[in-house]
């Protein structure tokens, strides 16, 4: 019997997840009060993730930390979650990401040797994302973006240039439909 994602076993034990993190990566893995991790949850912390209150992850998030991470109160991120960070990564308050997302703070660097594809290393840019933020289902955010304060990003949207304050954004690649 599969039980309902709002059930009170299913909270608990999400408590009992993110518990876990803490006592697996101690003092990398800093949070303001406890929050949820959904069920298959991957999480592999090098670097650090500090998080503020109330802080969710859905069901089969992958977050792969080598750099830091940051992430303010009230955010929700909801299932499939994908974060990968070699630097940087900076989440406001109030954030709601739907699911399906993905975060990248870089790009892999490729260049052709010999009639060989040749993998040179990483270019890496952090990403800053400010308050009051709603992300919609299938968004990718791509190296070096910043969003700005009270911004919505439609489904399936590439993020791939900076996004003002007050926008409401959306397309491949996401573009300024109208001001807030």
């Amino acid at each position: 019997m599969r039980t309902h994602k709002n059930s009170f076993f299913s909270r608990v034990f999400g408590v009992l997840r993110f518990l876990y993190l803490k006592m697996r990566y101690g003092s990398r893995f800093q949070f303001k009060s406890i929050g949820l991790v959904g069920r298959n949850a991957r999480i592999y912390i090098e670097g650090s993730l500090k998080l503020g209150e109330k802080v969710c992850f859905g069901e089969n998030c992958f977050i792969d930390l080598k750099g830091q991470v940051k992430i303010g109160s009230n955010c929700f991120f909801n299932d499939n979650l994908r974060m990968v960070c070699h630097e940087e990564i900076e989440i406001g308050n109030n954030v709601l990401v739907g699911p399906n997302v993905s975060f990248y703070d870089h790009d892999h660097d490729y260049i052709v040797e010999n009639d060989c594809l040749a993998f040179k290393g990483f270019v890496i840019s952090k990403i800053l994302i400010g308050d009051n933020i709603w992300i919609g289902e299938n968004v990718k955010i791509l190296k070096g973006i910043k969003i700005g304060n009270n911004a919505i990003i439609g489904a399936s949207s590439i993020v791939a240039s900076d996004i003002s304050s007050n926008s409401l954004m959306t397309g491949v690649p996401a573009i300024k439909v109208r001001d807030l």
